[in-house]
């Protein structure tokens, strides 16, 4: 990925926030890919095996988290919303 996930936001953020303050970042959790959708929402012509998902699922957050700490972020919230789910009766499945 050739770019860093909200570091516009991240660094407009950061130049406003005084030196007692600390810039927070949230971004979806890495449940929120899948959620929804299951394994449904996986591609199997692009991974027809799973772990090959997960691996690079994985990669991928690590690979932005990095890059979000060399922004200086020190405060990254990984925001998993489809809790939220658990909560409204038309969403059961």
């Amino acid at each position: 990925m050739a770019e860093t996930i909200f570091a516009d936001d991240f660094a407009f953020l950061a130049r406003h926030t005084a030196d007692s303050q600390t810039a927070k970042l949230t971004i979806p959790s890495p449940s929120m890919v899948h959620y929804r959708g299951g394994q449904a929402a996986v591609d199997r012509s692009v991974y027809p095996d799973l772990e090959e998902f997960w691996a690079d699922l994985s990669a991928a957050y690590a690979d932005q988290v990095r890059r979000i700490a060399e922004l200086g972020c020190t405060y990254l919230q990984l925001d998993d919303t489809s809790l939220a789910y658990l909560n409204d009766p038309a969403s059961a499945r």
